[in-house]
């Protein structure tokens, strides 16, 4: 790989912006995202009554970042990953996946697609400092990737692009770049691939200069994709709908700084008067021929009505399930069309985590001389319940479905609270006779009655 290329290329990427703006939505994720002076409202006099109402609301008030991803995970069954034996005589494979922490590597990862556009898994084998191999480690990476393609053929990926910015204490706390470039053009899969780490970099494009560091590794980035921008990095849910996640936390700041200002009878008065004796049950004194009056709260329907859409625009930017962001849960087709595209989402979801999972998972394993195996994240039970259920008595009710596989249908989704042998017993009761009723003798119309 032509590293000028690679530097031109990466050059016109901005990787520095979007460093920024992952840094940004990382800190709305964990709650310590504060805005600037004058970022989603004019700047106020320091000491005011608005700027500390400003400042209040902004304590108070979180972005829609963190309900984003967590309801985007939510019908990922975590807890339920399962994988396939790796052979009838190999234990040790089993038992090795079984001591990873699958749901934890599962939740990064996909946490990592909704907030970059990618997730990036990669096994490897560390050295000590004497250059002596330590055990295996699968680790999830972080930071701004961009895959290196063919200019002739952007699907094709044959190289990974990392950069990671951090504060260099031996240069006086100063922002430095870390970037590391995997190469495996021409190479095989199984083959060592080159890699290339340039460290204390103050441009995170700098990669003509020669690398800190290069050598040949079996290790190899498995990855999965949200897309591409036209720039060539992965194109991130969350980025491509700031504009609405910004709008939406705007609108929530300064309602809650409007219902702080607004919130409470304010006092008028007329003449000289005693302000700071003000209070509950207190006597408002005014001199001469002034009054006093209290203004009641201004109405603030019609802000609130903007927050309820604005919830409802990002809900369906990101087809979460009805009702997501604390809004009003719609109803009937509404529902369903939104309950229908958060399934989508998360199908997808749930196989960009499981094929990235496997790929990861069977390296790992391979560096420990183990045979491969197959990895399933499935989706929670709870979500699809209903739609199978619907489809199961449909079909059975027109004789398309017999009774034991409607049977087995509802032992899957109950769980372990019905047991196969309650199912054969429940499959192997014969069925209910109907009682059979005496005859009846008619009477015709002009027959009397005895």
């Amino acid at each position: 790989m032509n590293l000028d290329v690679l530097a031109a290329h990466a050059r016109l990427q901005n990787i520095t912006d979007r460093a920024a703006t992952l840094d940004m939505l990382r800190e709305m994720l964990v709650g310590q995202y504060e805005p600037r002076t004058g970022d989603f409202t004019p700047a106020f006099k320091t000491g005011t009554a608005r700027a500390l109402a400003w400042q209040r609301s902004v304590r108070t008030t979180e972005s829609s970042v963190p309900v984003i991803v967590s309801k985007s995970l939510a019908g990922l069954d975590l807890g339920g990953i399962t994988w396939s034996d790796a052979s009838a005589d190999e234990q040790r494979a089993d038992d090795t996946v079984e001591q990873l922490d699958l749901s934890m590597l599962a939740r990064d990862l996909a946490t990592e697609l909704k907030l970059t556009g990618a997730c990036v898994l990669m096994a490897s084998t560390p050295l000590d400092q004497n250059n002596r191999p330590l055990e295996p480690v699968l680790k999830v990476l972080r930071g701004v990737h961009m895959p290196y393609t063919r200019h002739a053929d952007p699907s094709s990926i044959t190289g990974w692009y990392r950069a990671i910015q951090y504060l260099d204490e031996n240069a006086y706390g100063r922002l430095r770049w870390w970037v590391e470039v995997y190469d495996w053009t021409g190479i095989p899969e199984g083959q060592p691939i080159t890699h290339r780490v340039w460290e204390s970099l103050d441009d995170p494009t700098q990669l003509a200069t020669p690398p800190t560091d290069e050598f040949q590794s079996l290790a190899r980035p498995r990855f999965a994709l949200a897309g591409l921008t036209p720039d060539g990095l992965p194109a991130s849910p969350l980025i491509a709908n700031m504009g609405r996640i910004l709008g939406l936390y705007a609108t929530e700041l300064r309602l809650a700084a409007a219902e702080e200002l607004s919130a409470y009878p304010m006092l008028i008065t007329k003449g000289n008067a005693d302000l700071e004796s003000i209070g509950p049950a207190e006597t408002i004194a005014v001199e001469r021929d002034g009054d006093a009056r209290w203004l009641d709260p201004g109405d603030l329907n019609q802000l609130r009505e903007q927050v309820r859409l604005k919830r409802d625009i990002v809900r369906e930017a990101f087809n979460l399930p009805g009702g997501a962001l604390g809004g009003q849960t719609p109803s009937g087709e509404a529902l369903q069309e939104a309950n229908r595209g958060f399934l989508q989402e998360t199908r997808a979801l749930a196989d960009a985590v499981s094929g990235v999972l496997t790929d990861g998972v069977n390296d790992y394993l391979a560096l420990r001389g183990l045979p491969p195996v197959e990895i399933s994240v499935p989706i929670d039970r709870s979500y699809t319940t209903q739609a199978v259920l619907d489809v199961a008595e449909k079909g059975h009710a027109m004789n398309a479905i017999p009774k034991a596989v409607l049977a087995r249908m509802f032992q899957q989704l109950v769980g372990g609270h019905y047991s196969d042998d309650e199912l054969d017993a429940f499959l192997n009761e014969p069925a209910p006779v109907p009682p059979t009723l005496p005859p009846t003798t008619e009477l015709a119309d002009d027959e009397p009655a005895a």
